[in-house]
């Protein structure tokens, strides 16, 4: 199996417009365990959103977000996932209800969704090399330390053995809002030529760090070598 990093390119593409807020927070991205009243909430808003955005001249098919760590996509990739089957998702509505900008106020908004990730599998946490502590057992929240370098606290990452549920886009257990997936959803974004998505192999080495993959041309060179991971 191959799996990928992804997640918007925003910050190494050019043009393309961001969500910088949410109108209103959701209420659920505010709420912490109630005994030890810290760390990201585990709850997502499983309804429509609304999202103000700025800056750019044009919306990407991944939209970035600012506000929040949100997995937002268009009408166009949802096509794509549908028609192919792609699992471990589920998606909401999103109403673009500002946008800030000379250029972008004028441009007509594809539809969006937010992407709750449903498809699940575990950190090896003993080949990467980390150590886990529960900080709350009431939440279940835990620590994770790197003793060999605190700046890449989960890289690289390796997924243990049988933890997979075997979704096209998943999300670690203990990290459900960093994405990964499975090489068709690459090969969808690239031989579609969707804009703005950034996929990197999970060991995350050279330059692929910034950018990200050509993911375009590694979907057409597998169209043309005939190796194309939808029909495997």
């Amino acid at each position: 199996m191959i799996f990928y990093i992804f997640d918007d390119n925003t910050f190494a593409t050019r043009g393309y417009t961001w969500a910088m807020s949410l109108k209103p927070r959701p209420e659920e991205f505010s709420r912490r365990c109630p005994k030890c009243k810290a760390g990201m909430s585990v709850e997502y808003p499983k309804h429509s959103i609304n999202l103000a955005v700025e800056g750019g001249s044009k919306y990407p098919d991944i939209l970035g977000c600012g506000a929040e760590t949100i997995l937002i996509v268009s009408q166009n990739v949802i096509n794509d996932w549908e028609g192919a089957g792609i699992t471990g998702y589920e998606k909401y509505d999103v109403n673009i209800v500002e946008a800030k900008g000379k250029r972008i106020k004028d441009a007509e908004p594809p539809r969006y969704y937010h992407i709750n990730v449903i498809g699940r599998a575990e950190y090896d946490m003993e080949a990467m090399g980390f150590k886990c502590q529960i900080i709350c057992e009431y939440c279940g929240r835990i620590e994770v330390t790197n003793p060999n370098d605190k700046l890449h606290p989960l890289d690289p990452t390796i997924i243990k053995e049988g933890s997979w549920d075997g979704s096209d886009i998943f999300a670690m257990d203990i990290t459900p809002r960093k994405t990964y997936c499975m090489e068709k959803v690459l090969f969808l974004a690239g031989i579609n030529e969707r804009t703005n998505f950034y996929f990197a192999p999970l060991e995350l080495t050279g330059d692929v760090n910034f950018r990200g993959l050509d993911y375009r041309s590694m979907a057409k060179k597998m169209a043309r070598n005939n190796e194309i991971p939808l029909q495997r």
